[in-house]
Order: C-alpha cells, then structure tokens, then sequence
C-alpha cells in the first residue's frame, strides 16, 4: 500500500512540475514577442497561441532574437513485408497534434527564418533510389512534391541511404527553405522485404519577426534616399519578391566611387563587379565593411574584398535603397537596416525623399508598369553605364507636392550593364519605315501597270493587213470631218 501511495505521489509532483515548467501567456503569438515584453522571464516551455489555439513550445530567450520551437514527433516505421516495392507506394500524413499544416504554415510565414528536422534511417534500402525517377518523396505544405532532403537530393545523389551500402545509414538534418515548410506528407517507394526504414518528422525552429523593421520595395521606381555622412559597416536584410530582372538593391558612393548592390536577370547578386550567389525568395544577410583601403562584402556569411580605395575614406552623402533610375530598382523587402550601428528603422520611415516604399514585408506583390515618380532626386550614376540624365526621377513640385513629371528609363542587360531599349525602338522604326517605304512602291508599280493594261497599238492601212485574230479588236475613230490633216486613213485598235 506504501509502495503505490509513493508511486502515486511520484506521478503527482512530476506533474505539477511540468505544469509549473509550461508556462501559458496570454496575448502573445511567439517567443519574441515574450522577449520583447522584457519580464525578466527564463528560457523554458511557454503557450503561446497559433491559429487560434494555446500551443506548448520551447523558448530560448537568451538568444537574439529569441528562437520558438514548435514540438513535433512524429515517427514513421514503413511496414514489412516489402509491399512498397513501387515508386511513393507508401503514404503518409504528418501528424502536428492539435495544428494543422495550414496553421504551421501561417506561423512560419510571419517569422524571418525557420528550418524542421528531418531523419531518414534505412538498412538494406535507398531513399530517393539511383533511377531515372525518384522512388520517394515528402510533400510540401502547397502540395508540391520534393526531392530533397537535408544536406542531400535526387538530383546530385549524395544521400547516404542512396550509396547502395547493405548496413544501417541514416540522412538527417533540417529543411531550411522556409516556402517548402511544413512537411506535409511522405511518398515512400523502392522496398523489398529485407528493408528496414524509419522516418521521424521532427521540430519547427523559427526566429525573428518578417515584419519587424521591414519595408517593402513594391513598384519597380521604388527606392528612399538617406542621409549618411560616414559609414564603417552597413548592414541589412534582403529578401526578393521578384528576382527575375536587372534591378538596383542600394548604392552608396564612397571616396568619389559609386558602390552599387544589384542583380543581373538570373537572381545573382553583385557587388560592384564582385559576382556572390544566386539568391531566392528567403531572407539573406548582405554587410559592407571598410578596413583600411579595402572594401568588404558578406553575403550570407560569404566575405569577399570588393576593391581598393585611398585614405582618408570619405561616404556619402547619400545612401540610396533601390535606385532614383527609373524601372531599375528590386522588387522586394529590406529589413534592420543599420549603418555603423545604428538603427535606420525611423530614418526610413520619416524620409522626404522617397517613393513607393512600404512600412512591413507585403506578399508577393503583382507585377504592374513602371509608374511616373513625384519627386527629385540626384541620382547615383552607375560607373559600368553612361547615363542618361532624363532617366532619372525628375518632376517639378509644387508646394502641395504634386507636380508634372517628365521621365524615360531603361533597363539593365543581363549582367547589369546600360540598357539598350532606345536603340531598340530606333531600329523597329528604321525597319518600319523601310516597310513603308517597299509597300509604297509596291503600289505604285502595281497601279501603273493596271493603268496601262493593253498598249495601244495603231497600224498603217486597212484591217485586211492586221494578222491575229481581229474579232475581239474594237475600232475607234473620230468623225471624218473632226479628223486632223494627216491622220485620215489611219486605224486605231485597242
């Protein structure tokens, strides 16, 4: 009877334990937002509401920003005797507890990063298999199928579990493109009946706010002109809505030099001719640094020397996000913009000289004409094209702000050099008007040749003389007394 009064009392105090431990807060949608209330409160379990419902997660409050954990396991053992045997015969549908996909799926959007653990174990069995096609694959949270796994794919065949090896191997790690999470369901394919293979969907770890000092560069004439007067280290956070054309990120001049951060048509990104990697539609981190004469950029964590200056440096006097070029800036968002540590939050915000800029990091926008600017600005002239100065945002304000504009633009090249559209539209008029030109005589010689259809012919004498067939000619005179001297006696035939 004392033995189960302890066990009893065991259970009890473990759990009051987890109940004192998983702490609920009311209001708040994520660990940041706890952090942020600064209540002095410890790293540890918390609820905090998701889609609607009081959710347990794990915070660490110490880290910044604050990281939430949303607990999943969910572990998947594939069934013997080998009946899945075919491609993705074996399915599957995550299980998230009281979450659905869609509810996950909302939560990741609104945080700057996320990433979920994922295990592969298989003994005497592949993953995604050596064929042509995939023999397995996991469904995203859009039901679009996938063919990667962490740290490995299909396409480059460096999964453990794909190496052919008769002994245990396993393929784990995080998913880290935030649009693919969460994972939604397994295609599982390829077994026999000596194949052993568990699957385990594990945690959602997200940080950071997307919306918290965000803005959206939402119009392709967008751009906010800041004041700086000496810069060490610039830093922001850049992620791509529409990456599909050449487009201006920022632009700083520095010891009589315009630095420019742009993108050529393939989503590459370049600093001044320093070519970095092809970015996609994540958040990715872009820092400029002077150390002594050299100039630095980090990409993503990748540093590489952009190029040589002389001292003293001397910046500014503007900083420049997007481009006052018309039709030339990025379509996206930047977020904690800092300039040797300070917060341009406010500055954006505030700016005079801006334009289709937006407080927060909006969805996809649609794609729209580039529309006529409203204010001026002296424009940063790119060093790699000549400029001309009407492509500029230019417009004559008057003191209700409004004004007429007068403004051309152009485009890029692929690698972000000058645009060629004037030449363009000068040689479709050149071969228009040689067009013209080629119809024009084309008609006439046409007309003139109808006009003078059946020559007329005369002849010396009387029909008996004329050979061929005479039945279809028609005779036309004159009367005998209107007939000039001369011309009596002679037949006109048609």
């Amino acid at each position: 009877m004392n033995l189960k009064m302890a066990v009893n009392m065991k259970i009890i105090l473990c759990f009051s334990w987890l109940v004192a431990l998983t702490t609920t807060v009311k209001g708040y949608t994520s660990c940041g937002e706890i952090q942020n209330a600064k209540e002095n409160r410890s790293s540890g379990l918390y609820n905090i509401e998701i889609g609607g419902k009081d959710v347990p997660v794990s915070c660490n409050l110490t880290s910044q920003p604050a990281v939430t954990v949303i607990l999943v396991d969910d572990v998947v053992k594939v069934p013997k005797p080998g009946s899945h045997g075919s491609p993705k015969s074996f399915l599957h549908n995550v299980n998230y507890g009281a979450l659905s996909a869609d509810d996950i799926r909302a939560f990741i959007e609104e945080r700057e990063s996320c990433k979920q653990y994922v295990s592969y174990k298989c003994s005497n069995a592949t993953l995604f298999g050596n064929k042509q096609s995939s023999l397995s694959s996991w469904t995203s949270v859009n039901d679009s199928p996938k063919e990667y796994w962490a740290n490995c794919s299909f396409s480059d065949k460096t999964c453990q579990c794909d190496q052919g090896k008769s002994m245990s191997e396993e393929d784990a790690g995080y998913l880290t493109k935030k649009k693919d999470l969460p994972v939604k369901a397994l295609q599982i394919g390829g077994l026999s009946s000596g194949s052993n293979v568990s699957v385990m969907i594990g945690d959602i770890v997200c940080y950071g706010d997307s919306q918290k000092g965000a803005f959206t560069f939402e119009d392709r004439n967008a751009f906010v002109s800041l004041n700086v007067s000496s810069m060490k280290e610039l830093k922001f956070k850049l992620k791509l809505l529409n990456s599909d054309k050449n487009n201006t990120i920022a632009s700083i001049r520095i010891n009589e030099k315009d630095l420019k951060i742009r993108l050529n048509g393939k989503s590459e990104l370049f600093v001044d001719v320093t070519k970095f990697s092809k970015l996609d539609e994540e958040w990715h981190s872009i820092v400029l640094s002077v150390e002594g004469p050299t100039i630095y950029a980090a990409v993503d964590g990748v540093r590489k020397p952009i190029f040589e200056i002389t001292l003293p440096v001397n910046v500014g006097p503007k900083l420049i996000l997007g481009s006052p070029e018309r039709c030339n800036t990025f379509i996206g968002c930047v977020k904690d913009l800092t300039v040797d540590g300070q917060d341009y939050t406010k500055m954006i915000t505030e700016a005079k000289v801006k334009e289709f800029v937006k407080k927060g990091c909006s969805a996809k926008p649609q794609e729209v004409q580039c529309s006529n600017p409203t204010v001026q600005v002296d424009p940063i002239v790119d060093p790699t094209v000549t400029t001309n100065p009407t492509a500029s945002h230019s417009a004559s304000v008057n003191s209700n702000g409004h004004g007429k504009n007068n403004n051309t633009g152009n485009d890029d090249d692929d690698d972000g050099g000058g645009g060629n559209d004037d030449s363009a539209i000068i040689a479709i008029v050149v071969v228009f008007l040689i067009l013209l030109i080629i119809l024009i005589v084309v008609f006439f010689i046409t007309w003139y040749l109808k006009r003078n259809k059946g020559v007329y012919q005369t002849h010396e004498g009387s029909a008996e003389n004329i050979h061929g067939d005479t039945d279809n000619l028609t005779l036309v005179t004159k009367p005998c007394d209107q007939e000039p001297e001369g011309d009596k006696g002679k037949e006109y035939y048609l």
